[in-house]
């Protein structure tokens, strides 16, 4: 696909990943495994290729600390929308694993605690209306 491009993380597979439409929603382009560490260790994540996602939905207001396009949480973001769409987990723990995933893709630690605070606060509401 063009303008596609994919990522390679340590312990990971490659993630590859294109453009889906204009809307700045992403598709996954092959299959991607993430296995769960700490407390769930042993636990694999398969998102399927096709799937689409929004990358994060970070408002524009705080675009100045973080944009939605950073490539240290496009993982954590798939992962999370997977989950979020699929219900595999609870909310509570699809929100722990997202920050699992920026722990492990060395996510700077006050850019993570403030987009898991956003989570917590503004994706309850996109949870309880799925």
């Amino acid at each position: 696909m063009e303008n596609s491009f994919e990522i390679i993380w340590g312990l990971y597979k490659r993630f590859k990943i294109s453009p889906f439409d204009s809307t700045g929603k992403w598709i996954v382009l092959e299959d991607f495994e993430y296995h769960l560490q700490f407390k769930w260790s042993g636990n694999t994540i398969i998102i399927p290729a096709w799937f689409v996602f929004n990358w994060a939905s970070i408002p524009r207001i705080f675009w100045v600390f973080f944009t939605p396009m950073d490539t240290d949480t496009i993982i954590a973001s798939a992962v999370h929308d997977f989950l979020y769409e699929k219900k595999l987990f609870t909310r509570q723990k699809s929100d722990e694993v997202y920050y699992e995933v920026m722990t492990v893709c060395n996510t700077p630690s006050l850019k993570k605690v403030l987009q898991f605070l956003w989570l917590r606060l503004w994706w309850g509401y996109v949870w309880n209306n799925k």
